[in-house]
């Protein structure tokens, strides 16, 4: 009976060790288990870290090598692109240490999207501003070439203005000439044909009441003087309208004048001059000996003293009396 317990307690203890170690395998196999889990884990993320830095150091080097292509002969898009690389670099480097840190990952991941994106917009941009470039090289060299042709055009016109201004300076300066012949042809003609006076005859009247005149010689007592001429003849003159100027000078060397009645200027040819005169007289010229007598009444008090009287035709003088009223 004594036997069969200690049987029984040996049996127990047997099962209950057996269960132990049963417990013990199981719990060493979970163990196991989670560990294999855990190391799992562990070796995915080292994997999708390793992934990432070789993507990131692609995508950079991509995008670096794209870029440096771009260079060329302009500095200031050469310096743009250095500049471009530069913060890409900066960018990459961010990104590098968010891998450090598992828990980083997708924010690395999302950085390393916007880090492409970035260097495609570069790339557009500065082929964007080459081509702006090409069109503005294209433009200026049209703009050369149309300035080479207007330079052309100008120098041209230039000197086609230069021919024409010699030649019209050429034309100018033979009109000038001519011209100059013309006047003085004219003056020889007109002294030619200026016709000289035969006789003047000068004197003082007094108008009386009765509308009759009498001859004078006292200043106070005379209000016009009568003045007749006779043309000589001179076979140059055409036959037709002539006119005499006459200048009256009075003894203070003034020429009487009275714009109202008919006084003005006409050109003294000897003088090369304008000068005034007293009034002027008109004949027809038929080559006959005629005597032409006029009156010239200042309205005002003659002075006393010596008068001279001039007598102009065609610009010449042609005949001088003097006159003395006492």
């Amino acid at each position: 009976m004594a036997r069969s317990s200690s049987n029984q307690y040996l049996k127990a203890g047997v099962v209950v060790l057996i269960l132990g170690l049963i417990g013990l395998n199981v719990y060493q196999y979970i163990n196991n288990t989670k560990l294999q889990d855990v190391n799992n884990e562990q070796k995915q993320e080292l994997i999708e870290k390793v992934k990432l830095y070789a993507d990131l150091e692609k995508e950079f080097t991509e995008a670096k090598s794209e870029l440096e292509e771009l260079k060329g002969s302009n500095e200031e898009l050469n310096a743009k692109i250095d500049l471009q690389i530069e913060e890409l670099n900066e960018q990459k480097e961010r990104i590098k240490v968010l891998l450090r840190d598992s828990k980083n990952l997708k924010r690395a991941r999302a950085d390393m999207a916007k880090l492409k994106a970035q260097a495609a917009e570069y790339v557009a941009e500065i082929e964007a501003l080459k081509q702006e470039n090409q069109e503005l090289s294209s433009e200026n060299k049209t703009l050369q070439q149309k300035t080479v042709v207007l330079t052309r055009t100008v120098y041209m016109k230039d000197s086609l203005n230069a021919v024409l201004s010699d030649e019209k300076n050429k034309v100018a300066e033979e009109k000038q000439k001519v011209e100059s012949e013309k006047r003085a042809l004219a003056l020889k003609y007109d002294r030619a044909s200026a016709i000289a006076t035969h006789k003047i005859k000068v004197g003082g009247y007094e108008l009386k009441k009765n509308g009759k005149s009498a001859k004078r010689y006292w200043a106070k007592n005379t209000d016009f003087l009568n003045i007749c001429i006779t043309p000589g003849s001179n076979p140059n003159a055409e036959m037709g309208l002539e006119e005499y100027y006459i200048r009256i000078i009075n003894p203070n060397g003034q020429v009487m004048t009275i714009p109202e009645g008919g006084s003005g200027m006409f050109r003294d040819n000897d003088a090369g001059e304008e000068i005034p005169y007293s009034y002027k007289a008109q004949w027809k010229n038929d080559g006959k000996k005629k005597e032409l007598c006029t009156r010239w009444n200042p309205g005002d008090a003659f002075l006393k003293g010596n008068y001279i009287i001039e007598v102009y035709n065609h610009g010449y003088p042609v005949g001088k009396e003097r006159l003395k009223l006492r």
